[in-house]
């Protein structure tokens, strides 16, 4: 069997990470080599750190998206296939980044087709946002940047994924899977939840016997200026710190407190928040998407300790500088309570 290639695209906090994590895991118990590889704006990123905690082998593309640093994205597969030799490589590009078709798959397709095998083009779209937020847009004939990048992402797709359907009614699930016809009628669209056990071992057994043959996708034009107006209006923020106090203290209770940061309303709109939390004996992920905060994983150990690392990634609607300020004034605030 030859290294495939499986890329999992999709707008930010759709679910992207949580269902690669899952599919790893998936193809780890059948005896397969999975390897990782995330993507993000700045350098120190949750899913990496918690995709090495779990004991994946990872590598990262950072400081910008697989399309705009395709080099250093082959270099990481170069490395990967000439050292543990992966049976499956996850990719994860950053919820921001579209043209996967014209930047990533027709590269990798034409000049790269020896050495890996590709396993169609998947794009995850969230089925609470197709309902509340992207139906009153204007995704076919999109005129402003969001909804030329969200549009894009759906029109490139050969299969989409619609995820958090556990979050809609039978009626509401339908309504989304026709809006999602309405702008890309050649995709199949696969309506999922994530606490769907059986569908994430139907999804990793089509992914091994997938290949771009058996799925129709299209480059869609795309106008790069209005992308990067796209981009320019999230900004982001990624950093790193200790925290350290005399007494023990609840990581949980911590992180909680931490994540009321993302309801500041200086931020504007959260598209999504990572954190991610590691002591020497347990960890702990939490997402921010939509208002709402979710626990993403759990590693077991006590809940107790006297200190630990804590690593941020925040992509929203507001200067980096506004973010970093918020940011700074969490720690700092908390910092002073726990000591």
């Amino acid at each position: 069997m030859s290294t495939k290639l499986f890329i999992l695209g999709g707008f930010l906090g759709s679910g992207k990470t949580t269902l690669m994590m899952n599919l790893a895991e998936l193809y780890e118990r059948k005896g397969l080599k999975v390897a990782i590889i995330t993507n993000d704006q700045g350098d120190l990123l949750v899913d990496t750190n918690a995709s090495l905690e779990r004991g994946f082998d990872t590598r990262q593309v950072s400081s910008g998206c697989f399309c705009c640093k395709f080099s250093e994205f082959m270099e990481n597969i170069d490395v990967f296939l000439s050292t543990i030799k992966p049976d499956i490589i996850l990719a994860e590009p950053v919820g921001s980044c579209t043209d996967l078709v014209s930047t990533l798959v027709a590269p990798i397709q034409n000049f790269y087709s020896e050495k890996i095998e590709l396993s169609g083009m998947y794009i995850l779209a969230d089925a609470y946002r197709v309902i509340h937020n992207y139906s009153k847009m204007d995704l076919l004939l999109p005129s402003t940047p969001e909804e030329v990048l969200l549009s894009h992402q759906i029109k490139e797709a050969g299969t989409l994924l619609l995820s958090k359907t556990d979050l809609l009614n039978e009626k509401q699930i339908q309504d989304a899977i026709l809006y999602l016809k309405s702008i890309n009628d050649h995709a199949e669209i696969i309506p999922y939840s994530i606490l769907d056990i059986e569908f994430v071992h139907t999804l990793g057994n089509s992914i091994l016997k997938d290949s771009l043959d058996d799925i129709v996708f299209k480059s869609i034009e795309l106008d790069y200026d209005v992308y990067a107006a796209a981009e320019a209006e999230l900004g982001w923020y990624n950093g790193s710190w200790e925290m350290t106090a005399k007494n023990e203290f609840s990581t949980s209770e911590y992180l909680f407190a931490l994540s009321e940061l993302f309801n500041d309303d200086s931020l504007g709109t959260v598209s999504h928040g990572k954190v991610f939390l590691i002591t020497d004996n347990s960890s702990i992920k939490l997402s921010f998407v939509e208002g709402k905060i979710r626990s993403d994983s759990v590693q077991t150990g006590s809940d107790l300790c006297h200190s630990c690392r804590v690593v941020l990634n925040i992509r929203a609607k507001s200067h980096p500088d506004v973010i970093g300020k918020v940011v700074e004034e969490s720690i700092e605030e908390l910092a002073q309570k726990y000591r």
